[in-house]
């Protein structure tokens, strides 16, 4: 029997949820059918430092300028941002949580698979430029979260405004 097809996600947005203390994405998928999806603050750790891996892998050559590269590229990605949102329409479904993020490359990009402990998946796939777009959102998330950011590289918090580690004071 042939395995069914993982649905495609268009697009989705966002969003801390603070009586969860996780993420939820509200995601319109292709066809006209949505999904909804939970993310743990680990899963989502480890999610980003993955991401950041292929950026690295994919976008510098010479790791003695990788900081600078990423801040130019993030730059660019973030100056090519489409300025109106998408549509706010996405019917409401029942959240299940992602257990586990499938990264594979591919010939445009890399594709993202979100599964749960059972039978649901959705995919998306980023190109260099939309995948530093929702790094760039996802950062924000996390900064208004109150989750730690000490994960980000240096390049995306300096990009933010965030404070270097060093500089933001001890409590003792």
């Amino acid at each position: 029997m042939e395995k069914a097809a993982i649905p495609e996600i268009l697009w989705f947005k966002t969003v801390y949820v603070p009586a969860e203390d996780r993420l939820r994405f509200a995601c319109a998928l292709r066809g006209g059918d949505s999904a909804s999806m939970w993310l743990t603050q680990r899963m989502a750790n480890a999610l980003v430092g993955k991401l950041v891996e292929w950026l690295d892998k994919t976008s510098v050559q010479d790791q003695r300028f990788a900081g600078e590269t990423h801040r130019a590229a993030q730059q660019s990605a973030l100056s090519t941002r489409p300025k109106k949102a998408p549509r706010e329409d996405i019917p409401e479904t029942e959240p299940w949580l992602v257990n586990a993020v499938n990264l594979k490359s591919i010939r445009r990009g890399l594709l993202l698979t979100f599964r749960d402990a059972g039978d649901r998946a959705v995919c998306i796939a980023f190109d260099a430029p939309r995948l530093r777009q929702w790094l760039q959102v996802l950062h924000g998330v996390y900064r208004r979260s109150g989750w730690p950011v000490d994960i980000w590289p240096d390049w995306m918090a300096e990009l933010t405004g965030d404070k270097a580690p060093e500089e933001r004071g001890l409590l003792h």
